[in-house]
Protein backbone atom coordinates (compact mmCIF):
# COMPACT_ATOMS: atom_id res chain seq x y z
CA UNK A 1 0.00 0.00 0.00
CA UNK A 2 1.19 3.76 -0.86
CA UNK A 3 2.78 5.51 2.05
CA UNK A 4 0.27 8.39 2.77
CA UNK A 5 2.35 9.69 6.06
CA UNK A 6 3.08 13.59 5.70
CA UNK A 7 0.82 14.10 2.77
CA UNK A 8 -2.27 16.46 2.93
CA UNK A 9 -5.87 15.62 3.49
CA UNK A 10 -8.14 17.61 0.72
CA UNK A 11 -10.77 18.22 3.03
CA UNK A 12 -9.14 19.12 6.08
CA UNK A 13 -5.86 20.10 4.54
CA UNK A 14 -4.46 18.27 7.74
CA UNK A 15 -0.98 15.88 7.34
CA UNK A 16 -1.56 12.16 7.59
CA UNK A 17 0.37 10.43 10.86
CA UNK A 18 0.42 6.93 11.40
CA UNK A 19 -2.36 6.57 13.73
CA UNK A 20 -4.81 7.82 11.16
CA UNK A 21 -7.30 5.75 9.48
CA UNK A 22 -6.74 6.65 5.97
CA UNK A 23 -9.32 5.78 2.60
CA UNK A 24 -8.90 6.61 -1.23
CA UNK A 25 -11.01 7.17 -3.75
CA UNK A 26 -11.44 4.12 -5.54
CA UNK A 27 -11.64 6.34 -8.55
CA UNK A 28 -8.70 8.88 -8.57
CA UNK A 29 -6.34 7.59 -5.80
CA UNK A 30 -6.99 10.80 -3.66
CA UNK A 31 -6.28 10.01 -0.07
CA UNK A 32 -8.59 11.02 3.10
CA UNK A 33 -9.28 10.64 6.63
CA UNK A 34 -11.78 8.38 6.77
CA UNK A 35 -13.94 10.70 8.75
CA UNK A 36 -13.30 13.72 6.17
CA UNK A 37 -14.27 11.04 3.60
CA UNK A 38 -17.90 10.07 4.69
CA UNK A 39 -18.20 13.60 5.61
CA UNK A 40 -19.08 14.34 2.03
CA UNK A 41 -19.46 10.65 1.52
CA UNK A 42 -17.61 10.99 -1.94
CA UNK A 43 -14.29 12.34 -3.71
CA UNK A 44 -14.49 15.99 -3.34
CA UNK A 45 -11.28 16.22 -5.78
CA UNK A 46 -13.85 17.15 -8.82
CA UNK A 47 -10.95 18.03 -10.93
CA UNK A 48 -9.35 14.62 -10.90
CA UNK A 49 -12.90 13.23 -11.90
CA UNK A 50 -13.75 15.29 -14.88
CA UNK A 51 -10.33 15.22 -16.39
CA UNK A 52 -9.79 11.47 -15.77
CA UNK A 53 -6.63 11.75 -14.03
CA UNK A 54 -4.89 10.36 -11.02
CA UNK A 55 -3.72 12.18 -7.72
CA UNK A 56 0.00 12.63 -7.26
CA UNK A 57 1.94 12.49 -4.33
CA UNK A 58 3.19 15.94 -3.79
CA UNK A 59 6.10 14.39 -1.61
CA UNK A 60 7.22 11.54 -4.11
CA UNK A 61 7.20 14.77 -6.44
CA UNK A 62 9.31 16.68 -4.20
CA UNK A 63 11.93 14.22 -4.13
CA UNK A 64 11.56 13.44 -8.14
CA UNK A 65 12.32 17.38 -8.72
CA UNK A 66 15.16 17.32 -6.27
CA UNK A 67 16.73 14.32 -8.19
CA UNK A 68 16.65 15.97 -11.71
CA UNK A 69 17.65 19.46 -9.79
CA UNK A 70 21.33 19.80 -10.80
CA UNK A 71 22.54 21.16 -7.79
CA UNK A 72 25.62 22.81 -9.68
CA UNK A 73 23.82 24.89 -12.07
CA UNK A 74 19.81 24.75 -11.18
CA UNK A 75 19.33 22.98 -14.16
CA UNK A 76 16.19 20.59 -14.19
CA UNK A 77 17.23 17.48 -16.51
CA UNK A 78 14.63 14.37 -17.75
CA UNK A 79 14.06 11.84 -15.49
CA UNK A 80 16.29 8.65 -15.54
CA UNK A 81 19.81 11.12 -16.67
CA UNK A 82 22.50 10.13 -14.38
CA UNK A 83 24.66 13.20 -15.59
CA UNK A 84 23.02 16.84 -16.27
CA UNK A 85 22.73 18.04 -19.69
CA UNK A 86 23.55 21.16 -19.13
CA UNK A 87 27.26 21.18 -16.88
CA UNK A 88 27.76 17.41 -17.64
CA UNK A 89 27.28 17.25 -13.21
CA UNK A 90 26.76 13.44 -11.59
CA UNK A 91 23.40 13.85 -10.88
CA UNK A 92 23.96 10.67 -8.32
CA UNK A 93 24.98 12.95 -5.89
CA UNK A 94 21.99 14.93 -5.90
CA UNK A 95 20.17 13.09 -3.00
CA UNK A 96 20.40 16.29 -0.97
CA UNK A 97 20.56 19.88 -2.29
CA UNK A 98 22.95 21.48 0.01
CA UNK A 99 23.94 24.48 -1.83
CA UNK A 100 19.70 25.89 -1.86
CA UNK A 101 21.80 29.58 -1.68
CA UNK A 102 23.88 28.86 -4.84
CA UNK A 103 20.71 27.41 -6.45
CA UNK A 104 18.20 30.05 -5.79
CA UNK A 105 21.15 32.53 -7.51
CA UNK A 106 20.67 30.61 -10.28
CA UNK A 107 19.02 32.74 -12.56
CA UNK A 108 16.20 30.57 -13.58
CA UNK A 109 15.32 30.30 -9.55
CA UNK A 110 15.92 33.99 -8.96
CA UNK A 111 12.00 35.18 -9.04
CA UNK A 112 11.25 32.29 -6.28
CA UNK A 113 11.96 32.74 -2.56
CA UNK A 114 13.03 29.01 -1.83
CA UNK A 115 13.16 25.32 -3.35
CA UNK A 116 9.62 24.49 -1.88
CA UNK A 117 8.09 27.64 -3.34
CA UNK A 118 9.59 26.95 -6.67
CA UNK A 119 8.54 23.25 -6.36
CA UNK A 120 4.50 23.90 -5.64
CA UNK A 121 5.05 27.34 -8.47
CA UNK A 122 6.79 25.57 -11.00
CA UNK A 123 6.99 21.81 -11.01
CA UNK A 124 3.08 21.28 -10.74
CA UNK A 125 2.16 24.48 -12.20
CA UNK A 126 -0.51 23.61 -14.61
CA UNK A 127 -0.83 25.08 -17.83
CA UNK A 128 -3.85 23.72 -19.31
CA UNK A 129 -6.44 22.92 -16.19
CA UNK A 130 -8.94 21.00 -18.05
CA UNK A 131 -6.40 18.28 -18.76
CA UNK A 132 -3.92 19.09 -15.60
CA UNK A 133 -1.03 19.50 -17.72
CA UNK A 134 1.70 20.31 -16.06
CA UNK A 135 5.56 22.05 -16.33
CA UNK A 136 7.25 18.34 -15.06
CA UNK A 137 5.47 17.05 -18.29
CA UNK A 138 5.94 19.89 -20.44
CA UNK A 139 9.48 19.87 -19.63
CA UNK A 140 9.58 15.66 -19.98
CA UNK A 141 8.40 16.08 -23.16
CA UNK A 142 11.03 18.88 -24.54
CA UNK A 143 13.59 16.99 -22.84
CA UNK A 144 16.82 19.72 -24.55
CA UNK A 145 17.15 22.94 -23.75
CA UNK A 146 14.43 23.15 -21.01
CA UNK A 147 16.04 26.40 -20.03
CA UNK A 148 15.13 27.81 -22.56
CA UNK A 149 11.85 26.72 -23.59
CA UNK A 150 10.04 26.53 -19.87
CA UNK A 151 10.69 30.82 -19.03
CA UNK A 152 9.37 31.48 -22.62
CA UNK A 153 6.23 29.26 -22.48
CA UNK A 154 5.53 30.87 -19.25
CA UNK A 155 5.40 34.30 -20.07
CA UNK A 156 3.28 32.76 -23.83
CA UNK A 157 0.32 31.60 -21.13
CA UNK A 158 0.84 34.76 -18.56
CA UNK A 159 1.36 37.19 -20.71
CA UNK A 160 -0.51 35.84 -24.30
CA UNK A 161 2.36 37.39 -26.01
CA UNK A 162 3.32 35.38 -28.61
CA UNK A 163 6.29 36.83 -29.70
CA UNK A 164 9.39 36.21 -28.70
CA UNK A 165 12.71 35.73 -31.08
CA UNK A 166 13.81 32.26 -31.73
CA UNK A 167 17.82 32.43 -33.70
CA UNK A 168 17.81 28.97 -35.10
CA UNK A 169 14.10 29.00 -36.63
CA UNK A 170 15.30 32.52 -38.51
CA UNK A 171 18.55 30.55 -39.86
CA UNK A 172 16.96 27.30 -40.79
CA UNK A 173 13.48 27.48 -40.24
CA UNK A 174 13.09 23.59 -41.76
CA UNK A 175 15.56 22.12 -39.79
CA UNK A 176 14.35 23.57 -36.63
CA UNK A 177 10.75 22.68 -37.09
CA UNK A 178 11.93 18.69 -38.32
CA UNK A 179 14.27 18.93 -35.49
CA UNK A 180 11.32 19.22 -33.22
CA UNK A 181 9.31 16.84 -34.16
CA UNK A 182 7.09 19.64 -35.89
CA UNK A 183 6.79 17.75 -39.26
CA UNK A 184 3.64 19.65 -41.24
CA UNK A 185 5.59 23.22 -40.36
CA UNK A 186 9.05 21.59 -41.67
CA UNK A 187 7.20 20.73 -44.92
CA UNK A 188 5.36 23.91 -45.18
CA UNK A 189 9.19 25.64 -44.74
CA UNK A 190 10.32 23.39 -47.00
CA UNK A 191 7.99 24.30 -49.57
CA UNK A 192 8.38 28.10 -49.26
CA UNK A 193 12.02 27.74 -49.24
CA UNK A 194 11.61 26.02 -52.95
CA UNK A 195 9.01 28.63 -53.94
CA UNK A 196 11.73 31.48 -52.81
CA UNK A 197 14.56 29.95 -54.65
CA UNK A 198 12.63 29.00 -57.81
CA UNK A 199 13.28 32.17 -59.68
CA UNK A 200 17.45 31.39 -59.39
CA UNK A 201 16.40 27.87 -60.37
CA UNK A 202 14.52 28.96 -63.27
CA UNK A 203 17.00 30.78 -64.79
CA UNK A 204 19.70 28.63 -63.73
CA UNK A 205 18.19 25.76 -65.25
CA UNK A 206 17.11 27.80 -68.45
CA UNK A 207 20.93 28.75 -69.45
CA UNK A 208 22.43 25.37 -71.23
CA UNK A 209 25.78 26.38 -71.13
CA UNK A 210 26.34 26.69 -67.45
CA UNK A 211 23.73 23.95 -66.67
CA UNK A 212 25.61 21.53 -68.56
CA UNK A 213 29.38 22.90 -67.27
CA UNK A 214 29.89 24.51 -71.18
CA UNK A 215 30.76 27.87 -70.05
CA UNK A 216 34.11 29.02 -68.26
CA UNK A 217 34.04 29.69 -64.63
CA UNK A 218 34.41 33.29 -65.35
CA UNK A 219 31.27 32.91 -66.97
CA UNK A 220 30.05 31.33 -64.32
CA UNK A 221 31.53 33.99 -62.51
CA UNK A 222 29.33 36.09 -64.43
CA UNK A 223 25.74 35.14 -64.79
CA UNK A 224 25.75 34.44 -61.13
CA UNK A 225 26.54 38.10 -60.43
CA UNK A 226 24.03 38.43 -63.10
CA UNK A 227 21.36 36.29 -61.14
CA UNK A 228 21.86 38.72 -57.82
CA UNK A 229 21.66 41.58 -59.92
CA UNK A 230 17.82 40.05 -61.25
CA UNK A 231 15.31 42.53 -59.98
CA UNK A 232 12.46 39.50 -59.19
CA UNK A 233 15.07 37.04 -57.79
CA UNK A 234 16.55 40.10 -55.61
CA UNK A 235 12.63 41.18 -54.55
CA UNK A 236 12.30 37.51 -53.78
CA UNK A 237 15.08 37.81 -51.52
CA UNK A 238 14.01 39.70 -49.78
CA UNK A 239 10.64 38.42 -49.21
CA UNK A 240 12.26 35.54 -47.74
CA UNK A 241 14.10 37.75 -44.71
CA UNK A 242 11.07 38.74 -44.00
CA UNK A 243 8.83 35.30 -44.46
CA UNK A 244 12.14 33.58 -41.98
CA UNK A 245 11.99 36.53 -39.65
CA UNK A 246 8.11 36.23 -39.07
CA UNK A 247 8.72 32.39 -38.67
CA UNK A 248 11.67 33.42 -36.06
CA UNK A 249 9.09 35.37 -34.69
CA UNK A 250 6.49 32.93 -33.51
CA UNK A 251 8.10 29.99 -33.62
CA UNK A 252 8.28 29.54 -29.88
CA UNK A 253 4.64 30.14 -30.04
CA UNK A 254 3.88 27.76 -32.51
CA UNK A 255 6.58 25.08 -30.70
CA UNK A 256 4.24 25.87 -27.21
CA UNK A 257 1.07 25.17 -28.76
CA UNK A 258 2.60 21.87 -30.82
CA UNK A 259 3.63 20.56 -26.83
CA UNK A 260 0.05 21.30 -25.72
CA UNK A 261 -1.59 19.69 -28.82
CA UNK A 262 0.53 16.49 -28.37
CA UNK A 263 0.29 16.21 -24.64
CA UNK A 264 -3.38 16.36 -24.44
CA UNK A 265 -3.99 14.02 -26.96
CA UNK A 266 -1.59 11.28 -25.73
CA UNK A 267 -2.90 12.10 -22.36
CA UNK A 268 -6.64 11.04 -23.78
CA UNK A 269 -5.37 7.74 -24.92
CA UNK A 270 -4.00 6.43 -21.28
CA UNK A 271 -5.82 5.53 -18.15
CA UNK A 272 -2.83 4.93 -16.24
CA UNK A 273 -0.81 7.70 -15.54
CA UNK A 274 2.90 5.60 -15.14
CA UNK A 275 1.78 5.24 -19.16
CA UNK A 276 1.42 8.46 -20.24
CA UNK A 277 4.50 9.92 -18.67
CA UNK A 278 6.39 7.22 -20.78
CA UNK A 279 4.75 7.78 -23.90
CA UNK A 280 5.85 11.57 -23.15
CA UNK A 281 9.26 10.58 -22.97
CA UNK A 282 9.49 8.35 -26.40
CA UNK A 283 7.33 10.85 -28.17
CA UNK A 284 8.98 13.92 -27.39
CA UNK A 285 12.35 15.97 -27.16
CA UNK A 286 14.23 16.04 -30.69
CA UNK A 287 14.95 13.93 -33.44
CA UNK A 288 18.48 14.51 -35.18
CA UNK A 289 16.99 11.08 -38.30
CA UNK A 290 14.33 13.88 -39.13
CA UNK A 291 16.94 16.69 -39.87
CA UNK A 292 19.67 14.70 -41.72
CA UNK A 293 16.09 13.43 -43.80
CA UNK A 294 15.40 17.65 -44.36
CA UNK A 295 18.39 18.03 -45.60
CA UNK A 296 18.93 15.40 -47.80
CA UNK A 297 15.25 16.43 -49.50
CA UNK A 298 16.37 20.14 -49.80
CA UNK A 299 19.49 19.19 -52.03
CA UNK A 300 17.42 15.91 -53.80
CA UNK A 301 14.49 18.43 -54.72
CA UNK A 302 15.83 20.73 -57.50
CA UNK A 303 17.92 17.61 -58.66
CA UNK A 304 14.66 15.90 -59.50
CA UNK A 305 13.18 18.66 -60.79
CA UNK A 306 15.51 19.93 -63.11
CA UNK A 307 16.30 16.47 -64.28
CA UNK A 308 12.40 15.99 -65.20
CA UNK A 309 12.69 19.23 -66.38
CA UNK A 310 15.13 18.37 -68.86
CA UNK A 311 13.58 15.11 -69.33
CA UNK A 312 10.74 16.71 -70.49
CA UNK A 313 11.65 19.18 -72.73
CA UNK A 314 13.71 16.13 -75.14
CA UNK A 315 10.50 14.53 -75.15
CA UNK A 316 8.46 17.39 -76.57
CA UNK A 317 11.47 17.80 -78.91
CA UNK A 318 10.76 14.65 -80.76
Amino acid sequence: MPNYIGEKCLECNSKFTHNDDIVVCPTCGTPYHRECYFKNNKCINEELHKSNSFWKSEKKLKMEIEKRICRNCGYINPENVSSCQKCNFNLDDNEELNNIEELNSNEEFAIYNNLDEYIKKYYNEEFDKEHQITLSEISDYVKRNQGFYIPIFRRIKENKIKISFNILAYIFPTLYFANRKMYIFALISLGINFLLFLPVFILFITNKDIFNNNGTIEEMLIFVSSIRKNNVVEFVENIGIFIKFGISLFANWLYYTSVIKNLKKIKSKHDEYEKYREEIKNVGGTSFGSVIVFIAASLFLPIFISYMYFFITALLTI
